[in-house]
């Protein structure tokens, strides 16, 4: 049995991660199934943590690892399951959560009045803004004394 279009449009959009390959899928009529090997857990689980947290309207997932014995090693792959009554329509609601960006936030800004500098070179003795010190716009007290 040939995978289905929808099955495939999964496998790519998890592919396309870069550290997922999948291994094996098979599917039936109101059920996805995927096995697959991870290269960044870290990176993995915050997709997980995305797709857990993220509103089903007619899916549901379960995902775990499944464990086997290779040669005279224990390994282990991803094993997920996604069940619905509409396969294709929840493979495209998996995929949008693939594809959302890990970080579109600001990590860190320069703070005013941060370095002190003194003809470009820091010094952390130099006083006030005429002396090559901050502008102490960047800290101050609230209320109190």
């Amino acid at each position: 049995m040939s995978a289905s279009a929808h099955m495939i449009e999964l496998s790519e959009g998890l592919e396309k991660l870069g550290y997922v390959k999948v291994v094996k899928t098979e599917e039936t009529d109101t059920q996805l199934r995927l096995l697959c090997r991870v290269t960044n857990k870290k990176a993995w689980c915050v997709v997980l943590e995305r797709v857990m947290k993220s509103p089903k309207k007619n899916w549901t997932e379960h995902i775990c690892q499944q464990y086997f014995i290779k040669g005279d090693s224990l390994v282990y792959g991803w094993n997920i399951i996604i069940n619905s009554d509409d396969p294709t329509s929840a493979a495209k609601a998996i995929c949008v959560l693939l594809n959302v960006p890990e970080n579109t936030g600001v990590d860190e800004f320069p703070l005013r009045g941060a370095l002190r500098q003194t003809g470009g070179a820091f010094d952390p003795r130099a006083p006030g803004v005429g002396r090559g010190g901050p502008s102490q716009k960047g800290a101050f007290s609230i209320g109190g004394k």
